[in-house]
């Protein structure tokens, strides 16, 4: 077992008006009066490790607070020292007691300007990092720091009730809850003394962990063992935050079991896996053990078997018993345990712990000669029996024109050897380059080495392939001496890339702004045309990526995790965007021509509003204003939509004048993106008819709302039969197929004349039609009467409107048929073809006729009389009985009139004209009034 040593170099400075700098120097820094400038390091001697020890999040400082004791002499004791006053990181502006935290290579930046206090020069100061709160070592509250007070002599005022710093020095960790564990950031302190001189001081104080942390060696391929969780068995459940004695105990009393960890990462069960699990410093005597759990493949059966081992932490020397409390180790802060397991039965792990200190930036060790593989960059690789000089890596090279002597690009599907130089065999182990989830790293293998001695070096040539190695993740290749220590900083590693790839594009998942949404296997993408509507995407690159968007959008590079970066694509102006599809590029760093393009389509993020439903036609639509007429909706409904791409929130709908019921709540799925809405009149008298306003507030962040406005028409006027006035018979009956329509049909004729009643909410008037006139009567019936007929067509229609006058797009209207009056008639049914029409006569060839019938058809004005004048008993044409009607009839369609009169060959002797009479219904007019028929024997 070995153990290395931090040297703890704590430069006291600001005691003078000087201080010694980073470089040696002693001149003054530069800075304000009274500033403290403090650098925080965890670095040792200059002799650093060839790698840093601990990882990022381990030398993490997410808070940090430093607490000022005062004193009146640099030689006081702890007791003498009294709280002052505490200063905080911030990541804001500092305001007050607050200060940044500034990165400086491996170093922390800060500046304070304490208060100072007369007679109390002498600064002593104590740094606690990522620690919020004290705790006693009991686990109970520190309680509040009392601050020393001075009078104007400078002398202290309440030194028995202020906090000194031996009081401070007792201050503990929270203690560990039976489920908890210890997380990153790992708590840490530090401190240093300065003076306050009236001029600018500088402080390197440097911050150690109050915690150790256990590494663990083991390869399932050789152990049989799988871990699946570690954990601590009489552990202490706090830790002093600056190292303050701890009292000794006896289990289980002051110790506990610490709750099991998962053991997972790059390494877990493949090698080493570091920082595994964190614990509180302890004691010997608290005889404490890691806890592996996990499975045990049996050698007989080749089953897992569910095991749990307990190790305790003890030293083994020879002939001594392994659980002999005196061979237990203390567990100190900030130092690595490393548990290497060597051999493991169902039974037993056979096992070894290796002891080292733990610094961020290296500590003094001392390195035998030779103990790491030698390997010649400029020499290093051959082709492979079979292959030629192309097939042999190539250097990367860096900006600037240097090559690397570790770092090599393969040509892919080609062999090489490389020979490396040790003072032992040397074994290779290889791994992803990065705990980045790539891709694995089979595509770099490598066959069972070959081996040659020569005064005392051992040669170890090892034979390569790559195979499908494009894009891949890099591969490290680590070269062990087997005959050097565990130490991995004696261990030479090559990292190898395969040859460029364009960058492999991946979604984010819940990564984009609401409705975006990525499409990896198209390589496609729809975005709301919005501005700071944005989609996520992993690009994976081992080169790195440049981004190329389109006029209106930007692409940020964000969290890195190895070779992969998260990239958020933006649109960052609407109004600078182009139309038609825009192309996202991708490219390799290295190689812009090398890329992948994620082709957008932008999708407008507006809402419309639509109308649905309205049998009764009560609602009238206008851009997003709905006319509403209440007299048609008293006994119906109708229904609107607003459609919303990614969904809306509805403003009140309680509309004093309308009853509003959603029934159909927005969903997103393909067809049916909008909500729907039932509007029905409000029952009762309303208390207003105002304008109303539903406000839809579109849930894409950026979108424009809609309002929807429900407005009360006006009333349409009413038509309905008439109460008063008598029509002219001859017409048809006025009919209503609804409140704001009527219909009639009407004789063309002076004076032929109908009526019917209109009524209206606010003023109406008909509009005037040539030919007619519409007179109002009493109790709203309007007589429309024909006053020049020749205005009008027989068969043609006339629409008499009206209009109500406050809007005159609210109309009701009656609509004329115009029937014809005048009187018509035909020879029908001729037996014998003897009669032929003749103007108003007909002649009939009576020698033709002998003995036949023929018939007349009279058509007019239903109602209209027919008399049959010289017709005797001696007549030569007689009527027949069954076929002399009197009037005309309605021939079946309410509107035209017919009559059909029979005449027969009677065979009289009287010989004269045979004369009917049709009188017209019309008889508004004398010219309509009469047609004779004149039948002559020929």
């Amino acid at each position: 077992m070995k153990k290395t040593y931090l040297m703890l170099l704590l430069a006291l400075s600001g005691l003078g008006s000087g201080c010694t700098n980073d470089d040696g120097t002693t001149e003054s820094p530069s800075g304000a009066a009274g500033e403290i400038q403090l650098v925080f390091s965890g670095s040792g001697e200059s002799e650093e490790y060839t790698k840093a020890i601990a990882s990022n999040s381990e030398n993490e400082i997410k808070n940090l607070k430093v607490y000022l004791f005062a004193s009146s002499s640099a030689e006081a004791g702890d007791d003498e020292y009294y709280y002052m006053e505490t200063w905080s990181k911030t990541d804001a502006t500092p305001t007050g007691n607050q200060f940044l935290l500034q990165s400086s290579g491996s170093s922390y930046k800060a500046s304070i300007k304490p208060g100072e206090l007369k007679g109390l020069p002498y600064l002593t100061l104590v740094c606690v990092a990522n620690q919020d709160d004290l705790f006693k070592g009991d686990g109970s509250a520190f309680g509040a720091l009392t601050a020393i007070t001075v009078d104007a002599n400078g002398a202290p005022q309440n030194a028995a009730a202020a906090t000194d710093l031996a009081d401070f020095k007792a201050a503990y960790t929270a203690n560990l809850a039976a489920d908890g564990i210890i997380k990153t950031p790992l708590a840490m302190t530090g401190m240093e003394k300065t003076k306050i001189s009236g001029s600018v001081s500088k402080v390197a104080i440097t911050l150690k962990r109050i915690v150790a942390r256990f590494d663990i060696d083991n390869t399932t391929a050789t152990s049989r063992l799988t871990i699946t969780h570690i954990a601590l068995g009489q552990g202490r459940p706090n830790a002093s935050l600056f190292g303050a004695a701890l009292a000794e105990v006896t289990p289980p009393a002051g110790v506990m079991t610490y709750a099991d960890v998962e053991y997972k990462g790059e390494n877990a069960n493949q090698g080493t896996l570091e920082s595994a699990l964190y614990v509180y410093p302890n004691l010997a005597t608290d005889k404490s053990f890691l806890i592996i759990k996990g499975t045990y493949s049996s050698p007989s059966t080749g089953q897992p078997i569910d095991v749990t081992y307990n190790i305790p932490i003890v030293k083994t020397p020879e002939d001594a018993t392994p659980t002999d409390p005196a061979n237990y180790i203390a567990i100190n802060a900030n130092s690595r345990y490393k548990l290497h397991i060597t051999d493991v039965t169902e039974s037993n792990i056979f096992s070894t712990f290796e002891v080292e200190d733990w610094t961020s930036g290296g500590g003094v060790i001392v390195k035998p000669e030779n103990d790491a593989p030698v390997f010649d960059a400029a020499t290093g690789f051959t082709a492979a029996t079979g292959g030629d000089a192309g097939d042999i890596p190539v250097a990367v090279t860096y900006a600037g024109g240097a090559t690397s002597t570790t770092e090599f690009k393969v040509v892919d599907g080609k062999s090489f050897k490389t020979t490396l130089a040790a003072t032992g065999k040397i074994r290779a182990e290889k791994a992803p380059a990065t705990k980045a989830d790539v891709a694995p790293d089979a595509w770099l293998t490598f066959d069972a080495p070959t081996y040659e001695e020569k005064d005392g070096i051992w040669y170890t040539t090892f034979v390569f392939k790559s195979t499908d190695a494009t894009g891949k993740q890099p591969v490290n290749v680590t070269f062990i001496n087997d005959a050097a220590s565990y130490d991995p900083d004696l261990w030479t590693t090559l990292t190898f890339y395969g040859p460029l790839a364009a960058p492999s594009l991946k979604e984010v998942a819940n990564g984009h702004s609401t409705g975006n949404a990525v499409d990896m296997a198209a390589s496609t993408a729809t975005m709301y045309k919005l501005n700071n509507s944005l989609i996520k995407v992993e690009a994976m690159c081992i080169e790195g990526v440049t981004v190329e968007v389109p006029a209106g959008f930007s692409a940020e590079a964000g969290e890195t995790n190895g070779y992969t970066t998260v990239y958020t694509v933006k649109i960052d102006n609407v109004t600078n965007l182009t139309e038609g599809e825009q192309k996202i590029t991708f490219k390799n760093k290295e190689a812009g021509d090398v890329k992948t393009e994620l082709t957008v389509t932008l999708t407008e993020p507006g809402m419309t509003m639509e109308e649905g439903t309205d049998t009764n036609n009560a609602a009238d639509v206008t851009g997003n204003t709905i006319k509403v007429d209440l007299d048609v909706l008293a006994t119906g409904n109708f229904t609107f939509k607003v459609n919303a791409p990614q969904g809306l929130t509805a403003g009140s709908l309680a509309c004093p004048w309308l009853t509003i019921t959603e029934n159909h709540a927005w969903a997103n799925t393909d067809g049916n993106r909008y909500v729907e809405y039932t509007v029905a009149a409000k029952s009762g008298t309303p208390a207003n008819f105002d304008d109303f306003d539903i406000l839809f507030t579109n849930a894409l962040s950026g979108a424009a709302n809609l309002t929807v406005t429900l407005n009360k028409a006006a009333s349409k006027p009413k038509l309905e039969a008439a109460t008063a006035g008598t029509a002219s018979d001859f017409n048809g009956t006025v009919s209503f197929p609804d409140a704001s329509t009527a219909t009639v049909d009407m004789y063309k004729a002076d004076g032929s004349k109908v009526y019917v009643k209109m009524t209206c909410d606010e003023a109406a008037a008909f509009t005037s039609v040539t030919g007619l006139s519409m007179t109002k009567e009493s109790d709203d019936n309007y007589e429309v009467k024909v006053t020049d007929a020749t205005q009008f067509t027989a068969g043609a229609t006339t629409v008499v409107t009206a209009k109500n006058s406050s809007d005159e797009s609210r109309t009701a209207t009656l609509t004329i048929t115009w029937l014809d009056p005048t009187l018509d008639f035909s020879v029908t049914k001729d037996t014998n073809t003897a009669a032929t029409k003749a103007g108003d006569a007909i002649n009939v060839a009576y020698t033709t006729l002998d003995g036949g019938s023929f018939e007349v058809t009279v058509t007019g004005p239903i109602g209209s009389t027919i008399s049959y004048d010289a017709v005797s008993a001696t007549s030569w044409l007689g009527v027949t009985p069954s076929k002399k009607p009197t009037e005309l009839a309605d021939a079946g369609d309410g509107t035209t009139g017919e009559a059909v009169i029979g005449f027969r060959d009677d065979a009289g002797a009287t010989t004269d004209a045979v004369v009917i009479t049709i009188t017209n219904k019309v008889d508004t007019d004398n010219s309509y009034k009469t047609k004779t028929i004149t039948i002559n024997k020929n």
